[in-house]
């Protein structure tokens, strides 16, 4: 932890993360930030400025760490929403014997792989590099591999794990959409 010459006392910096409906897109989330200080005694201006910049320091991090991801538009006004009604969902799962075992199943695997999804991700990406048919899409015009394009692959493909083991999860009670996720 870090020390600050702000001169402040009795201080207090609420922090919440909610998910609010009005918010559109998977995963998104509303942050609040505050704080509640008094100065001390000499202290001048510069100790608000001071925090607030802190605050948005803070705040700023959080949006470039878990904010959107460029190209992942699954939950979003963007995806065209399935043409598969609910009724014709219920059935698919009665035909593939999807039981409420399976969706207990689907929540344990979204605590698992929480913490593994990234791992699990580059395991995946080593198999498809080993593969020249699906390595070749990798590759940049200049014949070597696309950096920028695997990372941005990569944070959509950590990503469309999670969704699928609780976003889609979730949706299933409310839209078919989510059987377009899993194809």
């Amino acid at each position: 932890m870090s020390r600050s010459s702000a001169r402040s006392r009795s201080s207090i910096g609420p922090f919440s993360v909610t998910r609010p409906a009005a918010v559109a897109g998977a995963g998104a989330s509303r942050v609040i930030w505050s704080a509640q200080f008094e100065l001390a005694e000499g202290a001048d201006g510069r100790t608000i400025e001071r925090v607030r910049q802190f605050l948005h320091a803070g705040t700023e991090n959080l949006q470039t760490r878990y904010g959107p991801i460029p190209g992942y538009d699954y939950g979003t006004s963007r995806v065209a929403h399935s043409p598969v009604t609910l009724a014709d969902l219920r059935a698919l799962e009665h035909t593939v014997g999807w039981s409420a075992q399976d969706t207990e199943a689907l929540k344990k695997a979204a605590d698992v792989l929480s913490d593994q999804a990234e791992a699990m991700v580059d395991s995946w990406r080593a198999q498809i590099g080993a593969q020249p048919h699906l390595a070749k899409w990798f590759i940049g015009r200049d014949g070597k591999p696309d950096e920028d394009y695997k990372a941005a692959v990569k944070k959509r493909f950590v990503q469309w794990v999670m969704d699928t083991c609780t976003e889609a999860l979730s949706s299933r009670t409310h839209s078919a959409q989510s059987l377009r996720s899993w194809r």
